[in-house]
């Protein structure tokens, strides 16, 4: 059963600030892949790491995590870390695009029974525009959150795609 925890401040989880938070989304489906593997990294590497699992049946023994928090709670969480994991959604990715976070995306795959919804397309569109780094196989994954510490995202000229994401969001 999911539960959902209350507004939880950064400072009470981290001291000062999140290095890595990870959103799995709020999709009905597991996102185990992802989840262990950052799991994994987390207790190899002893990273910070906060992550929002949503529906995810794996449990993190590496990581802080919550399987819902309040939406204005993941903005500020996204907003105050340094590197933001997520699922290939357009929400999750939206979140990021917003406060220019360095973002680190693996598109669910429909395959795995990971979402109803490929996520593919979406990650690789932003990824050719230098949006955010793709990961489509997590055993890429530790590399791909060492290349985010230095990236900076384009921003674009001028830069609508949280806009359109929003707008898609809202017809969906």
């Amino acid at each position: 059963m999911a539960r959902s925890v209350p507004v939880i401040l950064p400072s009470s989880l981290w001291g000062v600030r999140a290095v890595i938070l990870v959103l799995l989304g709020t999709s009905p489906y597991s996102f185990d892949r992802l989840a262990r593997a950052i799991d994994e990294l987390a207790g190899q590497h002893s990273w910070d790491v906060f992550m929002q699992t949503g529906n995810t049946h794996y449990e993190p023994v590496n990581c802080r995590h919550a399987d819902f928090i309040p939406h204005e709670q993941v903005q500020s969480l996204v907003k105050d870390c340094d590197i933001l994991v997520t699922q290939g959604g357009a929400g999750s990715i939206h979140e990021g695009l917003v406060t220019g976070s360095p973002i680190v995306a693996v598109p669910r795959r429909v395959e795995l029974n990971e979402s109803q919804v490929e996520q593919t397309e979406l990650v690789q569109a932003m990824e050719q525009t230098g949006r955010l780094i793709a990961v489509y196989n997590v055993e890429d994954l530790y590399d791909s959150i060492q290349t985010a510490y230095t990236f900076h995202p384009i921003q674009g000229e001028p830069n609508r795609i949280p806009e359109l994401i929003s707008q898609y969001l809202k017809q969906v």
